[in-house]
């Protein structure tokens, strides 16, 4: 998902810092099949970021929408493995205060998905955690 508009970027935030729900349109092939371009995307601050969650955030592209495949905690401090589904290479580590925001619904075609419903959290959960390159980052990352 790419947004270059610095000024977007920091209406996105804002609106999203008031507790609104947003919705972006989604543009990329890194979520796919679980997001095509075109796909509108409704983006929220949640009180805690969970394995699984798709998390909006910022890099020197634009925006960006990936899956969170590793949280490694240190005291009160958390850190965010992120990387697309369709994807091999890995995000800049994040911290909390990086996150914009977790993907909660997609629309496509009329038609809505609940992102955060039960059956979608267990596959997101399992799709984490299972993934080959996920489970070769936790190996080195516990060793």
């Amino acid at each position: 998902m790419s947004q270059k508009e610095p000024i977007a970027l920091e209406v996105l935030k804002e609106l999203l810092q008031k507790g609104n729900n947003v919705p972006i349109h989604y543009q990329g092939e890194s979520m796919f099949p679980l997001f095509v371009s075109g796909d509108v995307l409704t983006v929220s601050v949640q009180p805690q970021i969970k394995l699984g969650h798709v998390v909006l955030f910022s890099d020197r592209e634009g925006l960006v929408s990936h899956r969170v495949c590793r949280i490694k905690k240190k005291g009160s401090q958390a850190r965010f493995y992120t990387r697309g589904d369709n994807g091999i290479q890995w995000d800049a580590i994040l911290k909390k205060e990086d996150v914009l925001g977790v993907v909660i619904k997609r629309e496509r075609d009329g038609e809505e998905l609940d992102l955060m419903s039960f059956i979608h959290r267990v596959y997101a959960y399992l799709k984490a955690w299972f993934n080959p390159w996920s489970v070769r980052l936790k190996w080195h990352l516990s060793h």
